[in-house]
């Protein structure tokens, strides 16, 4: 069960091709397609880890799947109405929306029943009222990034709209090894800044400049011929100052060009600690 509860983004395309699929079922009241469209959808979404199912959203699929199943009177559904509820379903379910969802669902009754276009039996209701309990039950919310670094203000975190980058520069002076552990002390994913693109190299800089900060030490130490990051991966990106990389085991900048140089790690500079 805890392998099926991983979350990560659903791939739109994936859930585009299922909404298609329930679509048909739907519309040719074909109960088998829109059962194995229910159970693709689990399936795809536990495997690749991109949703997060709670106990009670998996009592609600059994139910709908019982309910798909159950022997009733077979009707005809508005193609119109359906089809336009799908397209907002997607929607929902892409951006993770429970609210768009709730109202999709309360909306499809509401329009098939007063229309008079499809016949609601008991159970059918019932998976109806447990879909939206389900969708609206509190659930542990994802922080986002922002939302993370806004709550670590107190301790100097601060959000960079432009590169969407929370960052907090430690104008106190450490090692290299003190540095690192500072910014590890300050939260769990906090780190060294990590210079991996011109963007952020760029962002170094403006750093550096606006605050008139000196020589600040990089996230990067030395693994035999090469500099890896603190997941141990090799670094790639480098701005290399004139006659670099010397034979120093950690990252800094050159204190008049600001480009990266190696370093012994033992003078004390500033550094930017940023969370990722």
């Amino acid at each position: 069960m805890e392998d099926m509860l991983k979350s990560v983004m659903i791939p739109t395309v994936i859930v585009i091709s299922f909404m298609m699929m329930n679509t048909v079922a739907v519309t040719t009241d074909n109960r088998v397609i829109l059962s194995g469209v229910l159970v693709g959808s689990a399936l795809v979404a536990s495997q690749s880890g991109s949703y997060t199912f709670s106990p009670l959203e998996f009592a609600a699929l059994t139910t709908a799947l019982l309910v798909l199943n159950y022997p009733r009177k077979q009707t005809q559904t508005m193609k119109v109405i359906v089809i336009s509820f799908m397209m907002m379903n997607t929607v929902a379910v892409t951006t993770d929306n429970r609210v768009i969802l709730s109202g999709v669902l309360v909306g499809s009754a509401l329009v098939a029943s007063q229309y008079g276009s499809y016949t609601f039996s008991p159970l059918e209701f019932a998976a109806l009222t447990t879909a939206l309990l389900v969708l609206n039950y509190p659930r542990k919310q994802t922080q986002t990034m922002k939302e993370l670094c806004d709550s670590l203000g107190p301790k100097g975190y601060i959000w960079d709209v432009s590169n969407e980058i929370c960052y907090h520069l430690n104008t106190i002076e450490l090692n290299a090894v003190d540095a690192k552990r500072k910014c590890m002390s300050e939260h769990p994913n906090s780190r060294l800044l990590l210079i991996d693109s011109d963007k952020t190299y760029n962002f170094a800089v403006s750093i550096i400049d606006a605050f008139n900060t000196g020589p600040i030490y990089l996230q990067g130490t030395k693994s035999g011929p090469n500099f890896v990051d603190d997941n141990g991966q090799v670094i790639t990106y480098f701005k290399w100052a004139a006659g670099e990389p010397g034979s120093g085991n950690y990252l800094r900048t050159d204190t008049a060009t600001r480009l990266q140089e190696t370093s012994s790690g033992t003078s004390f500079y500033k550094f930017i600690c940023r969370l990722y």
